[in-house]
């Protein structure tokens, strides 16, 4: 029961993470369309930068939400828990994004330094570990709002989705 908890915050998480990603994105992966797709293979046209992001996560959590009878009030609920967490999430980019820069420069430079690698290193675990907390918080708190019965059909969904022929 544990594992199918577990399964049924992912499928929230991927809806919120969705939404994220887009916004965590770098300018050149949004002009590539949503997840490095092209607009022509119908993940484009949602618009770029944040409000594109929104509208891209709201799409996602309200499909599906849509599919375990949710209400519009919990659609709503879960749509200002998700947007909420996409903004949180969306404030570590730049954090990201000097973490690759020093990366770069570290290893760019004329020798090596293990020290200042392994201290990136450690940073870059402890914002990924700091993201990822965020999340979850979210997916609980987003989770809260669903039914017992309406986890356990996103569970289903979410088990229909990855046993399908897709991934055989």
């Amino acid at each position: 029961m544990q594992r199918k908890i577990w399964i049924g915050a992912a499928v929230i998480a991927l809806a919120i993470a969705g939404g994220a990603s887009a916004l965590l994105a770098t300018p050149a992966t949004r002009a590539a369309g949503w997840f490095g797709h092209s607009r022509g293979f119908g993940h484009g046209g949602h618009g770029f930068g944040r409000q594109g992001g929104v509208e891209h996560m709201r799409f996602g959590v309200e499909w599906v939400l849509r599919r375990v009878d949710a209400t519009d009030e919990q659609v709503e609920r879960i749509v200002a828990i998700a947007d909420a967490a996409t903004t949180d999430l969306e404030g570590l980019h730049g954090q990201h994004q000097a973490q690759r820069e020093a990366l770069v420069a570290a290893l760019g430079s004329e020798e090596v330094d293990r020290e200042a690698l392994e201290q990136l290193r450690s940073e870059g675990i402890a914002l990924v570990d700091s993201a990822s907390a965020r999340l979850v918080a979210a997916v609980a708190t987003a989770a809260e709002v669903l039914t017992p019965a309406q986890r356990r059909a996103l569970i289903e969904q979410h088990e229909r989705h990855h046993n399908g022929a897709w991934h055989r």
